[in-house]
């Protein structure tokens, strides 16, 4: 089994921050238009590799309910395969857009935008896209503006950082009984999904940076100093139940194995917090009347199989699929994502 030091973890919890669009200040990136950012593609069943003709594809993503669309968050490729899969979606009934890049508070704000109250400006301004989002507002407005110019309503999923922090901070006994009830059923004993996570940790500490952006942890990474205990499972108030705070980073190498899996488990709730709540709010919405269809926006991390799409199954939202945006190229990322399959479809642009 491979081995990863409490250092290497603390390390990437920094690197993982940065590229998930949460550090104070990230790196300026260059901006591509995402309508410039058109390859050729071919889209492959996960499972099996099978190439898919166009018409297959999207007809299979007009059955579903709900259609999770990755991203690495400041790759334009992805967000032009996310704008693809909007364009070509006929729903018979009413559409959204849910967003992890909004947070739940601001729905109202989301509504008076889609409904032509206000401007774009307000739109950024009054959901603070600047500091609770960081990225350019450029990879997200061609999916925003196209949803809104057909009709369709848009959603924030996300988690407010008020509410995330303070649960963080003090568990369950720190919040007020109102903010106990915004808290979602939380299942962290799902094995496919640890698994997912412990394999990701261990590529960090091996210092595939470069997996940081490719496979995406795009939750809030920071360890909690709270966290729930592993054998919480679908119990808001196990799930938030405070642990002991998370080993210091000076920690001595020689309680490695330990403070390790101690370390890992004082992270894991916050990425699950981060999954459970988008699919909680995505599965209210699609169930509160018939005939909705949902297209989720969100970063490659939380949208697999065992993440965001497995959290709305076990809502009852029976017809979601994940879709993984890969640009192919000879670094062995889409046999990868086959040989390992995490998603239903790759939609494999090739430049």
């Amino acid at each position: 089994m491979r081995r990863f030091s409490l250092a290497s973890l603390l390390s990437w919890t920094i690197v993982a921050s940065a590229c998930s669009g949460h550090s104070k200040s990230p790196a300026p990136v260059p901006i591509l238009k995402v309508e410039e950012a058109n390859l050729p593609y071919q889209v492959l069943r996960a499972e099996g590799g099978r190439e898919l003709t166009k018409a297959e594809f999207f007809g299979e993503l007009n059955a579903a309910q709900a259609i999770c669309v990755g991203e690495s968050h400041t790759d334009s490729h992805h967000h032009w395969a996310q704008l693809q899969v909007l364009e070509n979606l006929v729903p018979s009934g009413q559409f959204a857009t849910g967003m992890e890049m909004f947070q739940r508070p601001f729905q109202g704000v989301l509504d008076d935008f889609s409904e032509g109250r206000i401007s774009e400006e307000h739109l950024l301004t009054r959901s603070d896209w600047k500091r609770r989002w960081k990225y350019d507002w450029g990879y997200y407005a061609p999916m925003i503006r196209y949803t809104v110019s057909k009709g369709g309503a848009l959603l924030a999923l996300n988690v407010s950082k008020e509410l995330k922090d303070k649960w963080k901070k003090g568990g369950v006994e720190g919040l007020s009984e109102e903010e106990k009830l915004k808290i979602p059923e939380m299942n962290l004993d799902d094995d496919k999904h640890r698994k997912w996570f412990r394999t990701l940790m261990e590529s960090m500490s091996e210092g595939h940076e470069k997996d940081a952006g490719a496979h995406a942890f795009v939750g809030d990474p920071e360890p909690a100093v709270h966290s729930a205990p592993a054998s919480a499972t679908h119990d808001p108030v196990a799930a938030t139940a405070p642990a002991a705070t998370a080993p210091a980073a000076t920690a001595p190498a020689a309680t490695a194995p330990a403070a390790e899996a101690d370390f890992i488990d004082q992270i894991y709730p916050v990425q699950v917090l981060w999954d459970e709540t988008m699919a909680d709010s995505a599965s209210r919405w699609l169930q509160a009347e018939a005939g909705r269809q949902l297209v989720i926006l969100a970063g490659n991390g939380h949208c697999h199989n065992s993440a965001i799409v497995a959290r709305m199954k076990r809502r009852g939202v029976e017809r979601v699929v994940s879709v993984r945006p890969v640009v192919e190229t000879s670094d062995g990322e889409t046999a990868e994502l086959l040989a390992q399959p995490e998603n239903d479809y790759l939609f494999v642009m090739s430049k």
